[in-house]
């Protein structure tokens, strides 16, 4: 005769069933959005998960889908403990990363131009004059 402990029992038939659909969930979307292909994902996995769960609570339904930072325990963690920011770069898609190095390259290339850097300096030594005018 097997005694089931009760906090496994009730984990193994409450939690762990709704958990590991969270976790699909989480893979799911992850392979989506490519999270896995890059060496740091730009997602943060924990914010999907607790999303997901707060919004396929079983003894919650018919409740309107809630972001995250609107989720109250969510709302009142933070208050008390800042979210650090996210770096852009992981918010940003290879194609829109991409769109930004290739601008920034273009402008760069223009900017070192003598041509340009001359009339960058003639146009700095007109608003000083013009500075200078105003102040006299």
């Amino acid at each position: 005769e097997i005694h089931e402990n009760p906090v496994t029992g009730y984990l193994e038939r409450n939690v762990f069933p709704v958990l590991l659909q969270g976790l699909e969930a989480l893979l799911g979307e992850g392979q989506k959005y490519g999270w896995f292909e890059r060496e740091k994902p730009a997602c943060v996995p924990y914010v999907f998960l607790i999303k997901w769960l707060y919004n396929h609570n079983s003894q919650q339904q018919g409740r309107d889908p809630v972001n995250f930072h609107d989720i109250p325990f969510v709302k009142d963690f933070l208050s008390t403990h800042p979210e650090h920011h996210i770096p852009r770069f992981l918010l940003l898609s290879e194609e829109q990363a991409a769109v930004l190095i290739q601008a920034f390259w273009r402008g760069y290339k223009i900017r070192v131009r003598p041509d340009v850097q001359e009339l960058h300096r003639w146009q700095r030594e007109q608003r000083e004059q013009r500075d200078i005018r105003r102040s006299a």
